[in-house]
């Protein structure tokens, strides 16, 4: 039986008598890098994963490879490909200490991918978060917004944009001069915290073939 032109179909000792059978299952996949390239209209042209693979017993670095849409990753029989991408978190200082913030997929909007976060009002005025060991007031607070890995919208606990933080690794302007509301890698928020950006963290996604055909 056909059921794909040029393909045959699968019979039950496929997997087994498959030479590709645990390909892999001795071997890590690491992400060691993940961009993102924009075009100067803001839309994506391409984005990239550097893999890395290892010995899983050893830890020896056995490949690498920076992988994209249509240049995929081949080694021993299988094949890596580039498959999706989303953001994961924010390398951020507030008030001068590091703080990792953990994003969440938010509604698409005509198509248009967001994520999404909140800082407790608590942690944004306390002059160390760091001391903060409780929240009590989980209603008000930082609302922080991101449609890339350039920049981040910041809407105040008035709900207002307050200003948007740019990432230090975009290719944009540092500063954009006659703007109504802050931009920069470092904003003040809700009076005299000061909220600076230090990376948006992206995420891939793989598919990963081991079907010779």
């Amino acid at each position: 039986q056909v059921v794909e032109r040029g393909r045959r179909a699968k019979g039950p000792l496929y997997d087994f008598l498959s030479p590709n059978k645990g390909l892999l299952d001795n071997t890590n996949v690491k992400v060691e890098d993940f961009r993102i390239e924009y075009k100067d209209d803001g839309q994506i042209d391409q984005y990239y994963s550097k893999l890395v693979l290892e010995n899983a017993k050893t830890k020896e670095r056995l490949y690498s490879d920076e992988i994209y849409v249509n240049k995929p990753l081949r080694y021993g029989g299988a094949t890596l490909y580039q498959a999706d991408w989303g953001i994961d978190r924010l390398q951020m200082y507030l008030n001068g200490r590091g703080i990792v913030v953990p994003l969440k997929p938010l509604p698409d909007q005509d198509g248009q991918r967001s994520w999404g976060a909140f800082i407790p009002i608590e942690l944004v005025k306390a002059s160390d978060p760091e001391t903060v060991r409780k929240i009590s007031n989980t209603q008000e607070g930082l609302v922080l917004v991101v449609n890339n890995m350039r920049n981040v919208q910041v809407y105040g606990s008035d709900k207002t944009l307050t200003g948007v933080l740019r990432s230090p690794q975009a290719k944009i302007d540092q500063k954009m001069e006659g703007m109504p509301i802050q931009f920069g890698e470092e904003i003040t928020v809700e009076g005299t915290s000061k909220l600076p950006l230090d990376k948006i963290l992206g995420s891939t996604g793989l598919i990963v073939k081991s079907d010779p055909g």
